[in-house]
């Protein structure tokens, strides 16, 4: 940088920049094409800080990143119960759909297939924000 006659030196020591640390990578499931398939149950732990806002769910704020697991029924008439921590809100979107019409829940979310198809998940933290979370997927049938 060149210092023009009109700039004082104190101003030109306050235009220097220090490099911003930056976070982590992304989490592998921070959008739909990389959703954790949880199609046979289990309990999934995680964080979804590193993560982007890439959806914006009815049900929650805007700003606040969320992570996806994928729900995968090849023939169809499958059924899911997905429970979630206290500080967690989950949104089913709709079949083959990220963040397409579908379902809000702060507490408990049940799904069950009519047709084969896939069903994403998204989980963000209720109050906006990240955070670390945890849900519980049991297959029912």
């Amino acid at each position: 940088m060149s210092i023009r006659p009109w700039m004082h030196p104190l101003a030109v020591a306050a235009l220097s920049f220090a490099p911003i640390a930056c976070g982590s990578d992304p989490p592998p499931n921070d959008t739909c094409a990389g959703a954790i398939d949880a199609s046979g149950g289990g309990s999934f732990q995680g964080s979804t800080c590193d993560a982007w806002d890439d959806l914006s769910f009815p049900c929650n704020r805007t700003g606040t990143p969320e992570v996806f697991f994928a729900f995968i029924d090849p023939v169809g008439g499958a059924s899911w119960s997905v429970e979630r921590d206290p500080t967690s809100t989950l949104y089913f979107s709709g079949k083959d759909m990220c963040g397409g019409p579908g379902a809000c829940d702060p507490s408990t979310l049940s799904l069950t297939t009519g047709v084969p198809g896939t069903w994403y998940l998204g989980v963000e933290k209720t109050g906006g924000g990240c955070g670390d979370f945890g849900i519980i997927v049991t297959r029912l049938r």
